[in-house]
């Protein structure tokens, strides 16, 4: 019986190119009140991610689809974690048979927690500030075992995801809330599931895209939103920083206590 389940299994997992090579990307979306937080990053981050991995575009049409999907599995939460995985359809080895755009889509209630913002003021750098500011802050350490290197995938929320996942894993053996990633140059560029930002002098930079970061949706929101500067940032600019804070799109800006 048991390999009969597992025979089952691997039929329905084979031609998942997501599952057997990582040929997919995905998108975690915050949900409120039935309504997508940040939506319209996120659909410039699914056409970006479709085009560089070189999988067919979805039209505006099907996205509005895609999300209306998820509402609708979001229906009765306040709040919703929620997930679209997107992947190349088809069969193949390394060589694809197909370039369209197969997803999956989960969700799952989100625990609203404190210390967090999404902020609201229009190009306001110092009511940002003190916002942030305000907030508890989370203790985030440096992961030493793995790096990320500059490439046309790096910018991706791949599913191919294993530093990320080994930098929680010492995070938590760490007892801390998150880690720092570097990258090969030794410059810290994120942590395991945020961007991050550093102040000096009430100026405030972020690691680019070209230092290997992913390219998160709260980060492209802020960047619209304020006058944000983009450098390259050592551990030692790190740790000398006047305020160092994360952002991500469930949880929107979380304010960092350096391990």
């Amino acid at each position: 019986m048991l390999g009969y389940i597992l025979k089952i299994g691997i039929g329905q997992l084979i031609m998942n190119r997501s599952f057997k090579y990582g040929d997919g990307f995905f998108e975690t979306i915050r949900v409120k009140d039935n309504q997508p937080t940040l939506w319209s990053f996120h659909v410039d981050r699914i056409l970006t991610s479709c085009n560089v991995l070189g999988i067919d575009l979805p039209s505006s049409g099907k996205l509005d689809d895609v999300i209306e999907e998820l509402l609708e599995l979001c229906q009765g939460m306040e709040l919703a974690r929620g997930r679209i995985t997107f992947y190349r359809d088809g069969g193949g080895g390394y060589l694809p048979e197909s370039n369209a755009l197969c997803y999956h889509i989960e969700a799952v209630p989100l625990k609203n927690i404190p210390d967090a913002i999404f902020p609201t003021h229009t190009g306001n750098l110092k009511d940002l500030l003190k916002d942030v500011g305000a907030l508890g802050p989370q203790k985030v350490g440096l992961y030493p075992d793995a790096s990320v290197l500059f490439s046309p995938f790096s910018m991706l929320k791949s599913t191919s995801a294993g530093l990320y996942v080994q930098g929680a894993i010492y995070a938590s053996q760490m007892g801390w809330d998150d880690a720092f990633i570097l990258n090969d140059k030794g410059h810290v560029v994120e942590t395991t599931n945020s961007n991050i930002f550093a102040v000096y002098n009430r100026h405030i930079y972020t690691p680019s895209i070209q230092s290997g970061c992913v390219a998160g949706v709260c980060r492209a929101y802020l960047l619209d939103r304020y006058d944000l500067l983009e450098a390259d940032i050592s551990w030692d600019d790190l740790r000398s920083a006047d305020m160092v804070f994360r952002s991500n799109a469930l949880h929107g800006v979380r304010r960092i206590e350096i391990a």
